[in-house]
């Protein structure tokens, strides 16, 4: 994920910073 973030265009960026931001809130919610 590092790799990509850091050669990704700013779209990329942003789909990978909403993907983990969805990922921890759903474990978050899930998880108890």
């Amino acid at each position: 994920i590092k790799v990509a973030y850091a050669n990704g265009k700013d779209d990329e960026q942003n789909f990978i910073q909403n993907l983990s931001l969805f990922l921890c809130t759903f474990l978050k919610e899930h998880g108890q």
